[in-house]
């Protein structure tokens, strides 16, 4: 880490998004064996349905959204509805497909890396509370992974 930049290991990073690749493989079966196909259309349909299915199993209440009335499907309510529910192999796999998802095209993608090896972020100092923020990517929202 410096002021140009984080510098990054192109070899290492290149293992690390495999892996993770890898680890999504096995949570793409378990969704694509409930109909959820992640990049076609009708995906929130299929995630709705099975969460209310699992209302009505588990006799739960989950968090709806105030527009429209239906099931949240945030990262923090599905932490929520994992509470209830903790071994449900679907809802597991949905939530690691979108992380590990989340963490390939954040902070892996090599078009998030410069011509010079760095990521570039943009750290926002002394915001209103006095504290600092980053952006384009939020490295301070990092989540540690397992390899």
């Amino acid at each position: 880490i410096s002021r140009r930049g984080f510098l990054v290991d192109m070899e290492r990073r290149a293992e690390i998004q495999g892996a993770l690749e890898e680890e999504i493989k096995d949570h793409l079966t378990v969704l694509n064996d409930n109909g959820y196909v992640p990049g076609q259309s009708g995906n929130n349909k299929v995630l709705q349905d099975y969460l209310l299915r699992l209302e009505k199993r588990f006799h739960i209440q989950l968090p709806r959204t105030e527009k429209t009335g239906r099931v949240q499907t945030s990262e923090e309510a599905l932490r929520s509805v994992s509470d209830n529910v903790a071994d449900d192999r679907f809802l597991n796999a949905f939530k690691a497909y979108a992380h590990l998802s989340k963490i390939i095209s954040t902070y892996l993608k090599e078009d998030v890396i410069g011509s010079d090896g760095r990521v570039h972020t943009r750290f926002n100092q002394m915001l209103v509370t006095g504290r600092t923020s980053s952006s384009n990517p939020n490295l301070q929202n990092l989540r540690r992974w397992r390899l």
